[in-house]
């Protein structure tokens, strides 16, 4: 692992991760990694609120961090988006674990127990800014919006310019989400569709009594018909909201940018009314970057040598 000297434990972040789980992969190999960096004592995940509103999300995510023996709150937006729970999210019954950990629908109850913990917080967001917006406008009632440090989102498509999923699912929350006063950081589109994840693992690598890694393996296998590779959209967002912690795999694009309601596509200009920041992989780095995703999502060691 790629750490920066001089991250103490006293200065260990607290996250607060976003999820429409249930609709790709990669928001669960995402979720993994922040699962590890926890335990690792690299990152603290202080809560998790799912933006796809089926029921079967929530579950998936409570029995995921039991897994790992990891207690945090859930938010579930019984009004957002509904997903899909036949794609993957039914194998959570095969881990036998009864989903325990409280499940909150009561946005304000979320949040008191998140700002009671920490004094700021990092979010990163992997699906749509449904809940996010919700979770800052409690924030902003509760004069308690400084509790929100950085912010990162996987959205956008800034290279091809054309709209992408998390942006074009609720167009809406994300033209308030970028109205907020912070500078969003972005690990746009582009970034993930570069780097895949290689599925081949999960038929080449069986370890014996790991239910977390049968869990992922039974998640995947789920998904769609092997074989198939996947892109690292969520889980390049996680690394990318951690560059102050890891070396060598990233660096900041300052931009300006428009967004488009009606194409719902967010452009890169000179002129435009926001400031952001863009995740660009460092040359040569795109085999670290990967290497590093599989360790971090599924514990083992996997070594690619070129990107």
């Amino acid at each position: 692992m790629l750490m920066k000297r001089g991250a103490a434990l006293n200065t260990i972040p607290a996250i607060l991760l976003d999820t429409d789980i249930g609709n790709d992969i990669d928001d669960v190999l995402a979720l993994a990694m922040l699962c590890r960096l926890h335990k690792d004592r690299i990152v603290r995940l202080i809560g998790i609120s799912v933006s796809n509103g089926c029921v079967e999300s929530a579950l998936y995510t409570s029995v995921f961090l039991q897994l790992f023996g990891i207690s945090v709150p859930i938010y579930r937006n019984e009004k957002a988006i509904l997903g899909d729970p036949a794609r993957y999210l039914h194998v959570f019954r095969r881990a036998c674990v009864p989903p325990e950990l409280a499940i909150e629908t009561d946005v304000r109850t979320f949040i008191a127990k998140l700002i009671s913990t920490v004094d700021t917080f990092r979010i990163v967001g992997i699906g749509f800014s449904t809940n996010l917006v919700q979770i800052i406008e409690e924030l902003k009632s509760l004069n308690r919006f400084d509790a929100v440090g950085t912010i990162t989102l996987m959205a956008g498509n800034f290279r091809w310019k054309m709209p992408e999923f998390n942006v074009a699912s609720d167009p809406a929350a994300f033209a308030k989400m970028i109205s907020y006063d912070r500078v969003i950081s972005f690990c746009d589109y582009s970034v993930g569709s570069g780097i895949y994840f290689d599925g081949s693992i999960f038929e080449q690598y069986a370890p014996i009594d790991n239910p977390i890694y049968d869990l992922l393996r039974a998640t995947y296998l789920a998904y769609r018909p092997m074989p198939y590779d996947r892109p690292t959209w969520d889980p390049c967002t996680v690394l990318f909201s951690l560059r102050d912690r890891f070396e060598g795999f990233f660096r900041e694009v300052p931009i300006r940018y428009n967004f488009d309601r009606v194409d719902k596509a967010v452009v890169v200009d000179a002129d435009g009314k926001h400031k952001g920041i863009v995740a660009a992989v460092e040359r040569g780095a795109a085999h670290k970057l990967k290497n590093e995703i599989y360790k971090l999502s599924l514990g083992v060691q996997y070594k690619f040598e070129c990107g």
